[in-house]
């Protein structure tokens, strides 16, 4: 991320539009994941496919959020192909 995690910052992530490398719609932001022993937000949760019924999770630490939404550095593609959470 542009500046230093921290848990205020990603309170309000919940329904934000989510864009791939491609400045494409991925999906929205579903959860925010922390490392249990920092409490430091480390993955993205994402609501992908019809109606945002499958989950994939992306690594925030590469992510940027935007005033549209959050950018994360990987194509629609990767996150469509991704494991589902």
């Amino acid at each position: 991320m542009d500046t230093v995690n921290t848990l205020d910052r990603y309170r309000d992530l919940h329904g934000q539009p989510v864009f791939g490398a491609e400045s494409e719609k991925i999906g929205a932001a579903e959860e925010v994941y922390y490392d249990s022993e920092t409490g430091e937000p480390k993955w993205l949760g994402i609501g992908t496919g019809f109606l945002r019924t499958k989950r994939v999770v992306v690594p925030l630490g590469s992510a940027r959020l935007t005033p549209e939404g959050i950018t994360v550095p990987f194509t629609k593609d990767q996150v469509k192909d991704s494991p589902e959470l």
